[in-house]
């Protein structure tokens, strides 16, 4: 807090050296690393901790966590890809590791896995007592219509982004992609209709 970078990493080091597998030390440690942009750092510490084993709880997370970075930090989809199949590997029905894998998988330009992953994810997403929320379904659906288009098959994606549209009106992104879909069909009420409904 004090802006003293260099003597908090050295900080977070110690304490990792003296607890090398405690997660509350890791967390701040990577956080750290994060927040200075040192994505490769924050990977090779997290990768070391999961090379000890840690808990099953503990490793999925961590793994997840490292998912995260490759994605977001380092721009390296294919190792965030690894990460998330073995978060699901470990637990098949971690809906996150779905939801990221799909999108992973969707930057990389391998959209049929990107849309099978997706499908699963709504399939989970529906299990009796297990089932999401309008506004998490919501997102499913239209990241499934935005993967469906990348494809080429415009009806199915707009019937997802209706879908999408239908359990949460709120959701701004699908009615801007059927807004637009009409648009570039020379529907200008329909458009105008689901700018007013975004």
């Amino acid at each position: 807090r004090a802006g003293e970078l260099d003597n908090a990493m050295r900080l977070h080091e110690e304490a990792e050296r003296l607890a090398p597998d405690d997660p509350e030390i890791l967390d701040a440690l990577v956080d750290l690393h994060i927040r200075l942009r040192r994505y490769g750092d924050a990977a090779r510490d997290l990768e070391k901790y999961l090379e000890r084993r840690p808990p099953e709880a503990q490793r999925i997370r961590g793994l997840f966590r490292l998912a995260e970075i490759f994605g977001d930090g380092m721009m390296d989809p294919a190792r965030a890809v690894n990460s998330l199949r073995e978060v699901l590997r470990l637990q098949p029905t971690h809906r996150e590791a779905h939801y990221q894998l799909a999108q992973e998988l969707y930057l990389i330009g391998r959209h049929q896995e990107a849309q099978k992953t997706i499908e699963k994810l709504i399939d989970l997403a529906a299990q009796p007592g297990e089932t999401a929320p309008p506004e998490a379904l919501a997102r499913y659906y239209y990241y499934l219509g935005r993967v469906i288009e990348a494809q080429g098959n415009l009806q199915q994606a707009a019937s997802r982004y209706r879908r999408a549209v239908e359990l949460d009106p709120a959701y701004a992104p699908p009615a801007l992609a059927l807004a637009r879909k009409a648009a570039d069909a020379g529907d200008r009420r329909s458009a105008e209709s689901h700018l007013i409904t975004a």
